[in-house]
């Protein structure tokens, strides 16, 4: 009986830990393009470039959006 009750509560435990991880890695990016900025959303955080400024830095002569 002790054995069911612990395989009970690991099972549990493990059911507790694995699915948030499965519910914030299912969908591993969002990306808006809003403007002149990109916006990509990650499950737990969020990073916005500005495309004019990245194209400076990266000194590139033209950039060809596909969809």
């Amino acid at each position: 009986m002790n054995v069911v009750i612990g395989i009970v509560v690991v099972g549990l435990l493990l059911l507790v830990i694995v699915l948030p991880l499965v519910y914030y890695t299912r969908r591993s990016s969002d990306i808006r393009l809003i403007g002149d900025r990109l916006e990509i959303k990650y499950p737990m955080r969020q990073q916005n470039i500005i495309i004019n400024e990245e194209l400076k830095r990266w000194s590139l002569q033209q950039a060809t959006l596909f969809w």
